[in-house]
């Protein structure tokens, strides 16, 4: 019996050494790939940014002049009609007409009236920078 005993307790303890687990090392952490940034951006580099972005929307506006066109009634030969349409071309042809290849865009018009017909007193327009 005391035999029995002992290759009990001896098969016990190879089971229970068979059951220990060994963990192996973790493996070194990875370097960042090529061509990837940290989430993290420099303050100082993002404000540099936003200045640049601000110095080339202003050199870009910096450039443009507005140009203030009057008229007269008796500049004009004036026009019957006053709808919207035909009152955008009529203003883009002053401004074509002053500006020529410096022509960026019309601003605004004002509409004014002599006797039945109508006339630009002002056409405000844009150069190109």
């Amino acid at each position: 019996m005391a035999i029995v005993a002992t290759m009990i307790a001896t098969s016990l303890s190879y089971t229970a050494n068979a059951q220990t687990r060994v963990q192996a090392p973790a493996p070194p952490p990875q370097p960042p790939k090529p061509g990837f940034q940290a989430t993290d951006i420099d303050p100082i580099i993002k404000r540099l940014n936003e200045l640049q972005a601000e110095v080339k929307a202003l050199r870009e506006s910096a450039g443009k002049q507005v140009i203030a066109l009057h008229y007269t009634p008796t500049e004009n030969a004036g026009w019957a009609d006053n709808n919207w349409n035909a009152n955008q071309e009529r203003s883009t042809f002053r401004c074509k007409q002053a500006l020529a290849d410096r022509f960026g865009r019309v601003i605004s018009y004002d509409i004014q009236m002599n006797g039945e017909l109508y006339f630009f007193g002002n056409v405000l327009c844009e150069t190109k920078p």
